[in-house]
């Protein structure tokens, strides 16, 4: 995906990439069925806002890990659940675009 040459600051907008040329063209070359989604969070990110996006979500996850943390170690019972939570999101989206999605673990 980073082959296509998308705008690095901005990227292609937001989902916006799945309906452009170049990912039609990728998917033929690569003799794949039509996918829409990158299946890596950051990436996605990437793809869809570019470095801007990719920066804005770092500071994001930073922040609420930090809010995590400090609710984590006030002992509630809400704070290791915000903990676990923050850490399942920052994990999975490895293997899953669920940044800026309406998914259930990201909501």
């Amino acid at each position: 995906m980073l082959d296509q040459k998308t705008n690095p600051l901005i990227g292609s907008g937001f989902y916006s990439f799945w309906d452009t040329e170049k990912a039609r063209n990728f998917f033929h070359e690569a003799n794949f069925i039509h996918i829409n989604t990158a299946h890596n969070g950051y990436l996605e990110a990437y793809l869809d806002g570019g470095c801007v996006a990719v920066v804005l979500l770092v500071l994001y996850l930073l922040a609420a890990g930090k809010t995590a943390l400090d609710r984590l170690f006030s002992g509630t019972a809400f704070g290791r659940m915000a903990f676990v939570f923050w850490l399942l999101a920052v994990l999975y989206n490895f293997s899953e675009s669920d940044f800026f999605r309406m998914e259930p673990l990201w909501l």
